[in-house]
């Protein structure tokens, strides 16, 4: 344990071999102080690798290993702070980074990577914070990063890859501001929202991922601005049962399926977004889906530029279609719910007539 108010730790390996089944079992405990730990190893066959706890507590952890822990990597609670920079956290049994309830922590994590655990990467629960900054996270066995129960944290630049389940996953009232970040590679959702989350999506880029590039459901909104969603094997964009996010001047390109997938009462506002060349439609609204669609453009898809079918309802002004293979603006007759299609326009400016 560390409680010193400046202590220096560095080049040690640090392991725990006690056979306690203590949760808050750690490797390294800090609980109060500034100490600087640097090159260090740090692993446990018990408990956590690195516990930091209480809101005095803001340790400096540079180029150190965190790995092979029983439970988590790293463990920050009880409004616990902390700087962790160009570490690896790698190989542990629980999630890698925790930022967990008792308060809220809130570390800066800065260029780290977070490799090959057994469960989710990051986990932000329960009014945990935390910004991280230019870190890799990939190949983990469960979500890249999990928000939720309030927790609410900043992700800048940042890599989520090659994960078994979801990029980024916000579900249960989990918030977050993500700006400029890369997600792909992954075998579910680039990012999944769900269960009233609600982050801010700001230029990111999600594709190439075996499922949708980005999926909200189950009462989940988010704000999507000026983001990429492109190459993905399912769906570009998923919204269904009561989703309801926001996507403004967005680009939704060259996926194996439709760009946009709207059913099952899902809805969303698609503002001044361009769709374009995605495998079958470029915008697909069924089983009581009800988007708005304004000012975007539907254009290059090798079926139709929106086909509504199956109840689907929705609200379409404005648009601009153009290259769609077979219909730019198609309601399937005697089979959609009520919907509003004004001031749709061809490339030449003429007006579209739904069919």
């Amino acid at each position: 344990m560390i409680t010193a108010d400046d202590a220096k730790v560095q080049n040690l390996t640090l392991k725990t071999t006690d056979n306690t089944t203590n949760f808050f079992t750690a490797s390294v405990r800090i609980s109060a102080g500034q100490s600087t730990l640097h090159k260090c190893r740090i692993t446990s066959t018990c408990g956590h690798g690195v516990g930091i706890y209480g809101s005095s507590t803001n340790p400096t952890l540079t180029d150190c290993n965190i790995f092979g822990c029983k439970h988590y990597g790293i463990y920050v609670a009880e409004s616990g702070k902390g700087v962790l920079e160009n570490c690896e956290i790698y190989d542990n049994m629980g999630d890698g980074i925790v930022v967990a309830p008792f308060g809220k922590g809130d570390p800066n994590v800065i260029g780290c990577k977070i490799y090959y655990g057994k469960s989710k990467g990051i986990f932000i629960h329960n009014d945990g914070k935390g910004t991280f900054e230019n870190c890799e996270v990939y190949g983990n066995a469960s979500d890249g990063m999990m928000v939720a129960y309030n927790g609410d944290t900043k992700v800048t630049k940042c890599k989520f890859y090659d994960g078994r389940s979801t990029g980024i996953f916000i579900n249960s009232d989990g918030n977050g501001t993500f700006d400029n970040c890369d997600v792909y590679g992954n075998t579910e959702s680039g990012i999944r929202v769900s269960s009233n989350g609600d982050p801010k999506v700001t230029k990111c880029r999600f594709y190439n991922g075996v499922d949708a590039g980005i999926s909200v459901d189950n009462d989940g909104k988010g704000t999507f601005s000026n983001c990429e969603v492109h190459g993905n094997a399912k769906a570009g964009i998923y919204v269904a049962s009561n989703g309801n996010p926001k996507f403004s001047g967005c680009k939704i390109y060259n996926g194996k399926a439709s760009g946009i997938f709207i059913f099952e009462s899902g809805k969303g506002l698609f503002e001044n977004c361009d769709v374009y060349g995605n495998t079958k439609y470029g915008i697909l609204v069924a089983t009581n889906g009800n988007p708005t669609i304004r000012n975007c453009r539907i254009r290059n898809h090798q079926n139709t530029g929106i086909y509504v079918y199956e109840q689907g309802r929705g609200t379409y002004l404005n648009n601009t279609f153009f290259g769609n293979l077979t219909y730019d603006l198609y309601f399937r007759p005697g089979d959609c719910g009520q919907y509003v299609a004004n001031g749709n326009r061809d490339e030449r400016g003429g007006l579209l007539q739904p069919r």
